[in-house]
């Protein structure tokens, strides 16, 4: 019985769209109850918190839009009205789909659990969303659609011939702009064996900067004077020292590239733009 009450709850609570699915119920949030009077106790325990993120979030943004009233690009519209008619038109549509799937029930001790597990799924999918929603208000940065960001859809296009390790991306500030670059590593097999570095910027409009360097892949005991590496995963480490302007007005953050066969290299931003050196 147990058993078949947690698993109610995980369909119900996982139903309530795309914006649910990122952030998923605690697994085993009702498993103590033993009746479906404690189920639905514990349900509506679940909806009544939910309710309580919610209020708190659109009272947020309702003093926002209180704010905006004067900044609105139509004069006719105000932005806390608009947020209140929209709210109360969602909250119409959650109910009655809420008291749809209730009516679906296949017995009446059955019939609150299911409301009340609708309820809480939609409650948190909408808190969820207007969260988002002011978040973007903070930012001036669009809100980024589809699987990858802009930046990687640049970098995959640009370069095609290039196997990117998507999964290890490393966030610093190289170029001491206050915005994080995005460095990414891959291997090239479009001739020679190389690894390949990508640093690429995410600026809030228009398209990313992507700047690509190589190194040659190959044995240590190779001879060469250029920077080269020995095997093709690595291990992107920020050197311990503070970001610092140089002479030439150019920031002196850099980035450590670990094979563990080679000798590191290092990544930093010289005055021509990103260089990748050997390691002193």
């Amino acid at each position: 019985m147990r058993f078949f009450f947690s698993l109610l709850f995980l369909v119900c609570l996982t139903t309530a769209g795309p914006v649910w699915a990122q952030t998923p119920p605690d697994i085993g949030y009702c498993d103590a109850a033993e009746s479906t009077a404690d189920f639905q106790d514990c349900v509506n325990r679940r909806y009544k918190d939910a309710q309580i993120a919610l209020n708190d979030v659109f009272d947020l943004l309702l003093a926002e839009g209180k704010e905006n009233n004067n900044a609105a690009s139509d004069p006719a519209v105000k932005p806390d009205e608009a947020l209140e008619t929209v709210q109360k038109n969602w909250l119409s549509y959650r109910d009655a789909q809420c008291g749809w799937e209730k009516d679906r029930a296949e017995s009446a001790g059955l019939a609150r659990v299911y409301e009340l597990a609708c309820l809480a799924s939609l409650t948190e999918a909408r808190t969820a969303r207007l969260m988002k929603a002011f978040a973007r208000t903070e930012s001036a940065a669009p809100p980024e659609f589809g699987n990858w960001p802009r930046w990687m859809n640049v970098v995959a296009h640009e370069h095609p011939d290039i196997f990117w390790r998507y999964g290890t991306v490393h966030q610093t500030d190289l170029d001491c702009d206050g915005r994080a670059e995005r460095v990414m590593t891959g291997l090239s097999v479009a001739d020679d064996h190389e690894i390949a570095v990508v640093v690429a910027s995410n600026p809030d409009n228009g398209k990313p900067d992507v700047a690509l360097m190589t190194a040659p892949l190959h044995a240590a005991d190779v001879p060469d004077e250029e920077p080269f590496l020995c095997g093709p995963v690595l291990r992107i480490e920020e050197i311990a020292s503070p970001q610092e302007e140089n002479d030439e007005g150019n920031c002196s953050a850099a980035l450590t590239l670990r094979d563990g066969l080679c000798p590191a290299l290092v990544l930093r931003r010289g005055p021509d733009g990103y260089v990748i050196t050997r390691e002193e």
